[in-house]
């Protein structure tokens, strides 16, 4: 483990990063990240058809909800 750096290296915006993180921050993180894609790349339309049920059944407890005060 590296020691904390002095005042006089606090100018470094990377000092205190380590691993892969500051790597990147002295490559100035430029790198754009890359697209996503497959599972991750969010919401497809299946996995949107499946809050529907969610989504109906939260609007009926609050009706309900609503109605008994």
């Amino acid at each position: 483990m590296q020691p904390a750096p002095s005042p006089a290296e606090g100018n470094d915006a990377c000092a205190l990063i380590v691993g892969p993180a500051r790597n990147y921050c002295l490559n100035g993180g430029t790198r754009a990240a890359p697209p996503l894609t497959g599972s991750h790349a969010g919401i497809t339309p299946g996995g949107a058809l499946l809050l529907v049920p969610v989504a109906v059944g939260l609007t009926w407890a609050v009706r309900l909800r609503r109605k008994a005060h």
